[in-house]
């Protein structure tokens, strides 16, 4: 439920950036270094505690999951209508403006390529 390397690599570099925890580490992001893949992990309320080493997210690739993309959507001012052809098994999503004008269109196999396919669109095209 969250992106692959080269996904998050290209996301990143076009801007992408988390709309909570921002420059945080929060409990249950997921990071990839070397080839493993981590769950930061830990205790989230009352206070906050990490359980994985902090090498891990301060050395490896953060990989935003459906959460961040959705909310990145959100934060921004954007509306979405997310849809799933069972039968094709086939994500579709179209971005709107405030408008309701349509602005990007994406189909996918999985809800988290179709976002990552709709947010780097957006982030192209600079808006």
């Amino acid at each position: 439920m969250y992106l692959g390397e080269k996904d998050a690599k290209k996301l990143i570099s076009l801007g992408f950036k988390r709309t909570y925890y921002v420059d945080e580490i929060a409990p249950f992001d997921i990071y990839k270094l070397n080839d493993d893949e981590w769950c930061v992990g830990g205790r989230i309320i009352p206070d906050e505690i990490l359980l994985s080493p902090e090498e891990v997210y301060k050395n490896g690739l953060w990989l935003p999951n459906i959460y961040d993309l959705m909310l990145w959507l959100e934060r921004n001012e954007f509306k979405y209508i997310l849809s799933h052809n069972y039968e094709g098994l086939l994500y579709r999503i179209e971005v709107f403006d405030e408008d309701k004008n349509i602005l990007v269109k994406a189909k996918g196999g999985t809800v988290e390529n179709v976002l990552f396919k709709a947010i780097s669109k957006l982030l192209e095209m600079k808006i």
